[in-house]
């Protein structure tokens, strides 16, 4: 097991994670920009079905940070073995993984109860 004298947590610049951050913005703009969509029509078809799409964009973040933080690991056995720091997860890495988890629970709620939030939209603003 290593102490903290042995690990080092990298400098990571927001600029690096725009992939993943352009995905998840993608995430919660298409919901938003659907919604619109089932309001001028008066209807929820739409809205409800963007959240599974929103689902698979951060399923696919996902498989890509499990992809870096496997690459992370060999990466750290290699400069383990060769006597040098490993590395820990940096600091941005975990806020992007709080906030994926956000959008994954954004996405699933519009996936299960955005089609009866629609409906109710309609009849608040089209009486």
């Amino acid at each position: 097991m290593c102490n903290e004298e042995e690990t080092e947590t990298p400098a990571v610049s927001w600029v690096e994670l725009w992939p993943e951050m352009a995905g998840l913005l993608a995430a919660v703009v298409i919901p938003l920009i659907l919604l619109l969509f089932d309001l001028a029509e008066r209807r929820p078809d739409l809205f409800h079905r963007s959240g599974t799409v929103a689902l698979f964009i951060v399923a696919v973040l996902q498989f890509k940070g499990l992809s870096d933080l496997n690459r992370k690991h060999v990466n750290n056995a290699v400069r383990a073995k060769t006597g040098k720091k490993i590395q820990n997860i940096s600091v941005e890495r975990t806020h992007l993984s709080w906030f994926t988890l956000l959008v994954a629970t954004y996405a699933a709620a519009i996936s299960a109860f955005g089609d009866k939030f629609v409906h109710a939209l309609i009849m608040v603003l089209y009486p």
